[in-house]
């Protein structure tokens, strides 16, 4: 007898372009399960007032296993539905997708939690740090947490089209070495001391050398950082930052806004280092890295959070990929902004002998889709067990977590997010 699973997606698409393409991957992988599995997904609209059409496909589809697979909005008002027409019961199998806003809903997830006590619950998250944090947050241990990272869809990773080169675009002379930074323009993402440290590379390097940013800026999570900051600030805290850079290096920065899928893809493939020190509070995993690493693309990441899995697992690629190190201290997160530039020289002075190929292969096969849907069998045949609920914490807000300190030693944070950094100093 087939195993029948039913995932459920919300109907509207997310507002946040990452968890749009996880999202996608994710259901093209249910979609390409063994024939010992039927799936069947289910869009909801997530205001708690569900059709009764889609109450009766449940009923007649009789699924062993319920997958809860979206973020947003968060399935608290789609369970308590469920619960009421009697579509979950303890002889279930009930899988959540974690994502990095865990910690901003836990609230919603402690309420969630009441209402599953006792039912069979297994919580999917996407990268080792992020399940040391969930586990943080869980009363018994024996409550059951997997790994299964988000997916990259390797089919769409060759550009289609007219020949284009952002190179030749942006005037890059063919010896220059190009770092490039892909994603959120914000506080969270450290943009600064990315600036800081490209300026230090060049004073070093006598200049043949290019920074790429593509994305938006955002002013999105002060408060995680015990700051405040008025709306608009950070686009032009950047610019003044950029103001006091040498002129020299100021030439050799491209803020590129917001680019397509495909102009993104074509980047990867051009420029020669992809380096993000993101400090994200909530960085679980990191869809820019991984199609960066598909794409072949050496990197230079902090390791913080989801980053901490992208490390290389084969020997002779370690040279290709850099973490570096993240430490929570009495008076913040702190990464060595000598240790980036040491490591930029390092790979900048052998990104010719990198095997891109090979590079590309190795995160390919651990993130793609197609050779990640055995896993995702795997995941959806093990049965989990019986669900004793969520800690509650006093910091945890309808807002998400608010810390009096931001990230510091001084017990809020540190009880949260030290799973996310190196070590603690």
């Amino acid at each position: 007898m087939k195993k029948r699973i039913a995932v459920f997606k919300h109907r509207q698409t997310s507002y946040w372009a990452s968890c749009v393409t996880i999202l996608n991957n994710m259901m093209e992988a249910y979609q390409a399960l063994p024939e010992r599995f039927e799936v069947k997904i289910f869009d909801y609209d997530g205001q708690g007032q569900e059709s009764s059409t889609l109450g009766a496909e449940i009923k007649k589809f009789r699924p062993h296993t319920l997958v809860f697979a979206d973020h947003q909005p968060h399935p608290l008002g789609l369970i308590k539905w469920m619960l009421t027409r009697d579509l979950i019961k303890k002889n279930k199998d009930l899988l959540f997708h974690i994502y990095g806003d865990y910690t901003f809903y836990y609230l919603a997830w402690h309420h969630v939690s009441a209402l599953l006590n006792g039912h069979k619950v297994k919580f999917i998250v996407s990268s080792e740090r992020q399940k040391r944090l969930v586990q943080k947050t869980i009363k018994s241990k024996r409550t059951t947490i997997e790994i299964f990272p988000f997916l990259v869809n390797t089919q769409k990773l060759s550009v289609n089209g007219p020949e284009f080169s952002f190179r030749k675009k942006l005037l890059i002379p063919k010896q220059d070495i190009c770092f490039l930074y892909t994603g959120r323009i914000s506080l969270q993402k450290n943009i600064e001391q990315l600036l800081h440290c490209f300026r230090d590379y060049c004073s070093e390097n006598q200049g043949f050398c290019q920074l790429i940013l593509a994305g938006g800026f955002d002013d999105l999570g002060p408060e995680f950082f015990n700051k405040s900051i008025p709306k608009n600030f950070y686009y032009q805290h950047i610019q003044a930052i950029i103001k006091t850079l040498p002129v020299t290096v100021q030439k050799r920065i491209h803020f590129l806004g917001k680019i397509s899928f495909q102009e993104l893809m074509r980047l990867y493939q051009e420029m020669d280092i992809f380096i993000s020190l993101s400090l994200y509070h909530d960085e679980d995993f990191g869809m820019s890295p991984a199609e960066a690493l598909c794409n072949g693309m050496p990197a230079i990441l902090s390791d913080w959070g989801g980053y901490h899995s992208f490390r290389a697992k084969e020997p002779s690629l370690n040279n290709a990929v850099k973490m570096i190190p993240v430490h929570l201290t009495q008076n913040g997160l702190e990464l060595s902004q000598d240790e980036v530039v040491k490591r930029m020289f390092e790979i900048a002075y052998r990104v010719d002998s990198i095997k891109r190929k090979k590079l590309a292969k190795h995160y390919c096969d651990r993130f793609g889709i197609s050779t990640n849907v055995k896993r995702l069998a795997r995941v959806l045949e093990k049965t989990p067990e019986k669900f004793d609920g969520l800690k509650y914490f006093n910091y945890m807000t309808n807002d998400g977590p608010r810390f009096e300190h931001g990230p510091t030693l001084k017990g809020d944070y540190k009880e949260l997010y030290e799973s996310y950094a190196t070590s603690i100093k």
